[in-house]
């Protein structure tokens, strides 16, 4: 499953509900979960960090670096987490976003995030958190109260083969968009030919999103009239191949929607077995992944050197981006330090029930386990801010640069319109497949 570093809408701090304990426990030390077990797939770069963000990719690998190498127990050479096995990308995207797959240790910023945060340490705050995120292997319901039946066992060895399954298609279409971009390049005229570019990654970013997300649908007839616009746009002696990999793309989706509908079934059933076998509660039940990446991250994080006050910044961050005001977040810096120094639990923000935890909430469990370890951080330095004095400002300038270029003429937009009234004779879309999400 692909896990995005985002947060939901934040509770209204000084009403906010006491939790559940959660059960959750972060042993120090424990950096990682099952994972020399478990047959990883190999990553790939994409091509949109090696063509448009190669500054901004190699200065995400270095901060993945700086992490690793400081973790060798975690990140031992020769293992299955052994850094040459990591892909680091950068994804187009004025989002304040990040995201980690499991399946084939690949993490992938948004620009948006990396123009946004305001040190080295802040970007290894949130790699931190993503790498942790495959460390303790985070693919289904292996929570650590959890206890399977032969039942469970079954569905999730199921789950397991089906999301490579759907991984390994999700990589095909992956490959033909990216050959699909090599065939767009144009030296001749690179200004226009990258806003071709931009507007073919745009073309299935929707798409693309939904199965890597929420494994979803292509919605056939907007898909298949922003294909034909695009297609208009393109040279008749490149068109017909340019259409029969697109067309290859969608076929691929269509045919994978089954695949997408076993998948969200099978999570939905073992997250409720997860509830009643555990009875941990619908709040942890949901999002107990993100407080154990926030946590294991914490641990890679400090190993690593970087200063705690960083992390507290990207936290602060996310919860700006969830919409809480410089004083609500300064009340919820109170209200953690209350309930934690005075074992006080009224004070407690709520957890929530969405996929992440509540942004006061990770504020509070931040706080916490740098108190409930502080003893075992002692032994590390806390003073990493910046490595490299030019690598986020290169990082920064060459994104910018890279949107200077492309809306300089605005992208096209796709809009839906009436079927066969495209006047160029283009191929034919492929059909939707009989089975539906429903």
């Amino acid at each position: 499953m692909k896990v995005i570093l985002f947060v939901s809408s934040a509770c209204i701090l000084m009403s906010c509900k006491m939790r559940n304990i959660s059960d959750v426990k972060h042993d120090f030390g424990q950096t990682t979960r099952g994972v020399e077990n478990f047959n990883f797939e190999p990553c790939e770069a994409s091509y949109e960090s090696k063509s448009f963000f190669p500054k901004t990719q190699e200065y995400l690998q270095n901060i993945a670096m700086e992490i690793m190498r400081n973790n060798p127990q975690t990140f031992k050479q020769g293992s299955k987490l052994d850094p040459k096995h990591f892909c680091i990308d950068v994804k187009n995207d004025p989002t304040f976003n990040a995201y980690a797959k499991s399946t084939n240790r690949h993490v992938t910023f948004h620009t948006g995030m990396v123009k946004e945060l305001g040190s080295d340490a802040s970007v290894a705050a949130v790699m931190a958190h993503e790498l942790a995120h495959i460390t303790m292997l985070h693919l289904y319901s292996s929570h650590p109260k959890f206890i399977p039946n032969d039942n469970t066992k079954k569905d999730i060895e199921e789950n397991i083969k089906i999301f490579k399954q759907f991984n390994g298609e999700f990589t095909k279409a992956e490959q033909l968009r990216n050959a699909a971009l090599v065939a767009l390049e144009n030296s001749d005229d690179r200004d226009e030919s990258l806003k071709l570019q931009v507007e073919f990654i745009g073309l299935f970013d929707d798409v693309f999103r939904n199965f890597s997300d929420r494994y979803g649908n292509v919605n056939v007839n907007e898909f298949a009239n922003a294909r034909n616009n695009f297609l208009k746009k393109i040279d008749e002696s490149k068109r017909d191949s340019l259409a029969s990999k697109i067309d290859q793309i969608a076929k691929i989706f269509l045919d994978a929607q089954p695949l997408g509908v076993r998948l969200n079934k099978l999570r939905d059933d073992m997250r409720m077995q997860l509830l009643k076998s555990t009875q941990v509660g619908l709040s942890e039940g949901m999002n107990w992944e993100e407080q154990e990446a926030d946590e294991v991250g914490l641990e890679l994080y400090r190993r690593a050197g970087f200063r705690d006050s960083h992390f507290f910044d990207m936290l602060f961050q996310l919860a700006a981006v969830s919409g809480l005001s410089a004083r609500d977040i300064a009340s919820c810096m109170q209200m953690s330090f209350k309930a934690i120094l005075l074992s006080n639990r009224n004070s407690e923000p709520e957890r929530g029930a969405a996929s992440h935890p509540e942004s006061c909430w990770r504020i509070f469990d931040h706080q916490k386990e740098l108190m409930l370890h502080k003893n075992d951080y002692a032994n590390f330095p806390n003073n990493k801010v910046m490595l490299n004095m030019n690598g986020l400002a290169d990082a920064i300038q060459e994104i910018t640069a890279f949107e200077d270029r492309t809306n300089s003429d605005p992208i096209m937009e796709f809009s839906p319109t009436t079927p066969g009234t495209t006047s160029d004779p283009l191929p034919n879309f492929p059909s939707e497949p009989s089975v539906r999400k429903k």
